[in-house]
């Protein structure tokens, strides 16, 4: 099922598609502007941010079958006006997927309580991942043919270490759970070694609007008021 009832607030979910071995794909296409996203097997509800803004979508379902080929099994073509820009950002989906149990999230509400200001906590939450989770070289080597990778945030933690996402999505969900809204910001950064596939954080404050850090790349403390023009934003969840 697709359900189209959050649209407004920049939001799709899907349930009750995946069961046994079948391998499904949920695919959001705006224009010319197409992603394809693995659908979990138990069949549990899933939502997905609208990442192209507004405009017309096609939304699908499709059953994989061999070579690469699948069949469409549920459609639904829709016309998209978002109304709460800050909904999305301050709630779970499939790339910031957190509930109360989790040990990121108890974190954060302890953050919470002992500081004051958001800009505090942001900071706290930083040096908080910072002290956990250091950059896996070996997995960004493995995952980088992938087109669509999904992370995990208790999973990044437990591990205690991870690739660009998987810092921005532990650090949106931690971030969202206590009320200040985040955004996922996927795109490409200019290195010293050329362009490279690169995730970070846009994070927005009461005293200072949208600000910018990037756990992956400049450290625990460094917050950038404006982006630097290394960085192009592709989209963000």
């Amino acid at each position: 099922m697709i359900d189209t009832s959050d649209l407004s607030k920049g939001l799709v979910t899907v349930s009750g598609v995946g069961k046994d071995s079948e391998s499904y794909r949920f695919i959001m296409a705006h224009g010319d502007d197409v992603v394809a996203h693995r659908l979990d097997a138990n069949g549990e509800e899933e939502v997905f941010p609208l990442i192209f803004g507004d405009g017309e979508y096609d939304f699908r379902i499709v059953r994989m079958l061999s070579r690469g080929l699948g069949t469409r099994i549920m459609n639904e073509r829709v016309n998209v006006t978002i109304k709460d820009e800050m909904y999305r950002f301050v709630n779970p989906n499939k790339f910031a997927n957190y509930s109360p149990k989790m040990v990121s999230i108890r974190a954060a509400n302890e953050i919470k309580e002992m500081y004051e200001s958001d800009k505090d906590q942001l900071l706290a939450v930083m040096k908080y991942i910072d002290e956990r989770v250091e950059y896996d070289d070996d997995k960004a080597e493995s995952i980088s043919a992938q087109s669509v990778y999904v992370p995990n945030p208790e999973e990044t933690l437990h591990d205690e270490k991870g690739i660009c996402i998987d810092y921005a999505s532990l650090a949106a969900s931690m971030l969202r759970s206590i009320g200040i809204p985040t955004k996922i910001v996927v795109g490409t950064y200019d290195s010293k070694d050329g362009t490279v596939a690169h995730a970070w954080n846009a994070v927005f404050l009461k005293a200072d609007g949208w600000v910018y850090v990037d756990l992956s790349g400049s450290g625990t403390t460094y917050i950038q008021k404006e982006l630097s023009s290394r960085y192009t934003t592709k989209r963000f969840y």
